[in-house]
């Protein structure tokens, strides 16, 4: 695992050279469970280090009107430019991972590793381990605390030194500001897949998430969302110079 996170660094950049769709469902449901609204979403998606950018261009089978392209553009400008500025910046990077998303890092922390075994999965050899909460970490950020509230199993292809697949659940509340701002539920889950690209990387096919929650103002939160990515492109940016001979004067 400690061999996956040194790797890291290495995957962001190779993903940088990939763009893919994602098809994205959204699914509200009722206190029963039912589903009472759904929302399609068709993503294009490219990525500036372990960060993914979705650019919006069809909602339930409607293309974008041209106002809403614009809005878009606009909105993905400023993300792809507050992302520069936070890349230049690795305090300010670092201090935003440490805070939001959870990062393998926060997995070796604050969760432990146990029943390591090889399985076969999807035709590739990989390295299973289940995890679980790790009782002696003193979780200080939300992504930690989230880590550690996390239990279920791990997936790893040992040549690529990256993660292959993920399944989780919440063992148990997570509450967010004491509880006064949210609570996410006990139950609610991850799943989370990759496929091998080009011989070369690890990148995102499927992922799954259930989440019950209860939000600021006592508003409950019950609803699926799943990303099916697909039509993986690889792309290399270039960029030529040439120096013309002095002008005779």
């Amino acid at each position: 695992m400690e061999e996956v996170l040194a790797n890291q660094d290495k995957v962001d950049k190779i993903q940088e050279n990939y763009a893919c769709d994602d098809t994205r469902i959204e699914e509200k449901l009722d206190k029963h469970g039912n589903v009472k609204k759904t929302t399609t979403y068709v993503y294009q998606v490219s990525f500036i280090g372990p960060n993914e950018i979705d650019r919006l261009i069809e909602k339930n089978g409607n293309a974008l009107s041209a106002g809403e392209q614009k809005k878009e553009d606009e909105r993905i400008a400023k993300q792809v430019k507050k992302l520069d500025k936070e890349d230049a910046d690795t305090a300010a990077k670092q201090k935003k991972r440490d805070q939001t998303a959870i990062t393998i890092q926060d997995f070796l922390h604050a969760d432990r590793f146990y029943n390591p075994r090889r399985e076969r999965r999807a035709d590739e050899d990989l390295i299973a381990f289940d995890f679980a909460a790790n009782p002696a970490f003193h979780a200080k950020t939300l992504a930690q605390k989230a880590a550690q509230a996390l239990t279920g199993t791990i997936w790893i292809d040992e040549k690529a030194h990256d993660v292959a697949e993920l399944d989780a659940h919440f063992e148990k509340n997570l509450k967010v500001g004491g509880g006064l701002l949210a609570s996410l539920h006990k139950g609610s889950a991850v799943r989370f897949v990759q496929t091998f690209v080009h011989n070369q990387v690890w990148l995102p096919t499927y992922i799954s998430v259930h989440i019950s929650a209860r939000a600021l103002l006592f508003v409950g939160l019950n609803e699926n969302q799943t990303d099916q990515y697909s039509a993986y492109k690889e792309f290399r940016v270039t960029s030529h110079s040439t120096i013309a001979p002095p002008a005779h004067p």
